[in-house]
């Protein structure tokens, strides 16, 4: 499927929902835009469960990134919050 005809909000919803993980940064550079805050707002208004995960890499700084939960794990995730 060419990405040619989709938007960028588009574009990052389905790269969301196939399981990618993606962090503010690599939004506004692989996407092109200003503010990577308002278009996962905007996800989040269309219903999309989109999360704000950390975790530390190599070197010991932390990484704040976004996904999406799978369905199934949706209810027991909020549980735990």
């Amino acid at each position: 499927m060419s990405n040619v005809n989709l938007s960028k909000l588009d574009r990052l919803s389905n790269f969301l929902t196939g399981g990618g993980q993606i962090t503010a940064k690599q939004i506004s550079n692989r996407f092109r835009v200003n503010n990577p805050y308002m278009m996962i707002y905007t996800l989040r208004n269309e219903g999309l469960d989109v999360i704000n995960s950390i975790r530390v890499n190599s070197k010991g700084k932390v990484v704040r990134f976004y996904e999406v939960l799978p369905i199934k794990d949706t209810k027991s995730r909020r549980k735990a919050a």
